[in-house]
């Protein structure tokens, strides 16, 4: 095992003590051997001998300053590595916390999933590649009459049903689509793109990377899920009474280069009639096209003829 530096340092010294000494009594007070042999054997001192020590003391004091010298230099460098990885170990703690801050920002606390901020950082970048090739459909959604929810549940339920069906709903969205709650007074999205847009509202941003027909059918499959799955647990595990979840809706293209402040308000317009009395339907999409547009054996008039079946207003 090698000796640490600190001791090589100390045999280092004590080597020169003696070395040093010695060549400075041979070559300076020109001690002799018969000077040795007299101070060892007689007990005798001699005037050369007194020298020898005299250099031999003034040495190990020099040895001893220079040593301490060295000793808080190095315990200065070693408390300035300490500070130094303190402060490293510090800044990844705040780095870290404010990674967390800026996923926070984007988060909607109630239900978990992005919210109208985020949904306008992915708004912005959509629009930036959206195209006839590569078309891009947002949906607005409401829950209908859901605030009666919050009179007769209280608002603790009311924000666990809210949780349980924007978690359920963004486990079932694909690859090209997503889910984002809005925002109350600013607007809300993360990379699964469901988002809420409200904090305490209970109205949700949809986004789909397709046609409108793909947007339709993804709401359709939505609604059915609240129908077949939601309703049961919220009716029996949370409410304790029958609680009917239903919504309606709105949906626009995408432009290239659009605002998501011109999106929402396109929305909101297309949200508007469904709220009518003798609206035809619940889902109001922007094209108006219909299932007898569409040729009988197409994909795209099955999407549109279970879209106009799922939110006739004869079956809220």
């Amino acid at each position: 095992m090698l000796p640490t530096p600190r001791i090589r340092k100390i045999l280092t010294d004590i080597l020169l003590l003696l070395i040093v000494p010695a060549i400075v009594g041979v070559l300076i007070v020109d001690i002799r051997i018969d000077d040795i042999r007299a101070f060892f054997l007689e007990r005798r001192v001699t005037l050369a001998v007194w020298i020898y020590v005299a250099v031999f003391l003034a040495f190990l004091a020099f040895a001893i300053f220079l040593n301490n010298k060295s000793y808080q230099r190095d315990k200065e460098i070693e408390r300035r590595d300490d500070d130094l990885l303190r402060l490293k170990q510090t800044i990844a703690t705040l780095e870290r916390h404010l990674d967390d801050a800026k996923q926070l920002r984007f988060l909607d606390v109630v239900t978990g999933i992005p919210n109208e901020a985020k949904w306008k950082v992915d708004i912005e970048r959509l629009a930036a590649t959206a195209s006839d090739d590569a078309p891009c459909h947002i949906a607005l959604i409401d829950l209908v009459a859901f605030g009666k929810l919050n009179d007769e549940l209280g608002y603790a339920k009311v924000d666990e049903i809210l949780r349980y069906l924007a978690q359920t709903l963004d486990d079932n969205m694909r690859k090209n689509e997503g889910l984002y709650r809005k925002h109350l007074e600013d607007n809300a999205l993360l990379p699964d793109r469901l988002y809420r847009k409200y904090p305490g509202g209970d109205e949700f941003y949809i986004v789909v990377e397709g046609s409108e027909a793909e947007m339709l059918g993804l709401l359709v499959r939505l609604q059915q899920l609240m129908s077949k799955r939601i309703d049961l647990h919220v009716t029996h595990d949370i409410a304790g009474k029958p609680v009917k979840l239903r919504f309606s809706g709105a949906v626009c293209r995408l432009y290239r280069e659009e605002s998501p402040d011109s999106v929402t308000k396109r929305l909101i317009e297309g949200l508007r009639p469904t709220r009518y009395p003798n609206a035809a339907r619940r889902l109001n999409w922007q094209s108006g096209r219909k299932s007898a547009d569409c040729k009988p054996d197409a994909l795209e008039h099955r999407l549109y003829k279970q879209a106009e079946e799922e939110f006739a207003t004869e079956s809220p």
